[in-house]
C-alpha cells in the first residue's frame, strides 16, 4: 500500500511542470511560437437599405512562425494574403488582390517568468515584400482585363503586446508603423510607369489583432533559472 502511495505521488509531481507551466518557458532558447491572424470585413449595406444592391468585403490572412534563437530573442517569417470585392448590382464588380511575406525578430520583455497568466511585451521590427497583381474586373456586365502590377518593399516596427490566457495560448494587440517603397509599379494596360521618388515613398500604420500558440524547448528551465 506504501509503495502504491509513493508511486502515485511520484507521478503527480512529475506531472506538476506539465499542468502548471510558467510563461517564461516560451521566450527560452530553441522555442517556437505559431502565430496568426484571420480579419473579414462587410459593410452590410443592406441592413439600412435593403434595395442597396452594393456590397463591400474583404479578407485578410496572416500566419507566423517565430524561433527562439537565445532567451527573449525569435526571428521569425510571415506570409500574408488579401483579397476584397465590391459589387454595384450583379454587372459591376472591383476586386483586389495582394499577398507578400516579412522576415524579421524581436526582443521580449516577461515581466514574471514564473507567472501563468499576464503580460508580456515584445519589441522587434521586420522587412517584407508586398505584390499587388491586377485582377480583372466587371463593368456593365463586361469583364475589363487588369494587366496592372505593383512590387513593394516594407520596413515595419512591429511592438505587441501578448496577453497569456493560460501558460501557452496568448491573444496580441499592437501597432504596426510601416515605410513602404514601391519597386516597380505597372499601369492597367501592363506599361511601366516611372515614379519620382515622391511617388515611390510613404509611410502608414496599421493595427493588429491575433493570437499566438507558444511550444517551448524541453531545456526551458535555465531561462527561468538565470
Amino acid at each position: 500500500m506504501n509503495k502504491r502511495f509513493l508511486v502515485l505521488v511520484a507521478v503527480l509531481a512529475l506531472s506538476l511542470p506539465v499542468l502548471y507551466a510558467d510563461i517564461g518557458e516560451n521566450f527560452a532558447k530553441g522555442g517556437v511560437a505559431l502565430s496568426g491572424s484571420v480579419s473579414f470585413y462587410n459593410n452590410f449595406y443592406r441592413v439600412t437599405d435593403s434595395t442597396d444592391e452594393r456590397n463591400f468585403w474583404s479578407l485578410d490572412v496572416s500566419p507566423g512562425l517565430d524561433y527562439y534563437v537565445a532567451d527573449r530573442v525569435a526571428v521569425g517569417v510571415s506570409p500574408w494574403l488579401s483579397y476584397s470585392s465590391f459589387t454595384n448590382g450583379s454587372d459591376n464588380k472591383i476586386k483586389d488582390l495582394s499577398f507578400g511575406f516579412s522576415a524579421g525578430g524581436y526582443y521580449a520583455f516577461v515581466p514574471n517568468p514564473a507567472a501563468q497568466k499576464g503580460l508580456v511585451v515584445t519589441l522587434g521590427g521586420a522587412v517584407g515584400l508586398s505584390f499587388f497583381p491586377g485582377v480583372a474586373d466587371l463593368a456593365a456586365g463586361v469583364e475589363v482585363p487588369d494587366d496592372s502590377m505593383e512590387t513593394d518593399l516594407l520596413l515595419y516596427l512591429t511592438p505587441r503586446l501578448y496577453f497569456f490566457l493560460n501558460d501557452r495560448l496568448a491573444p496580441y494587440v499592437g501597432l504596426t508603423p510601416r515605410l513602404v517603397y514601391i519597386l516597380s509599379y505597372k499601369d492597367d494596360t501592363g506599361a511601366k510607369v516611372d515614379l519620382t521618388s515622391q511617388e515611390s515613398l510613404y509611410a502608414r500604420v496599421t493595427a493588429t489583432v491575433g493570437i499566438s500558440w507558444f511550444i517551448p524547448t524541453s531545456k526551458a528551465s535555465v531561462f527561468l533559472s538565470n
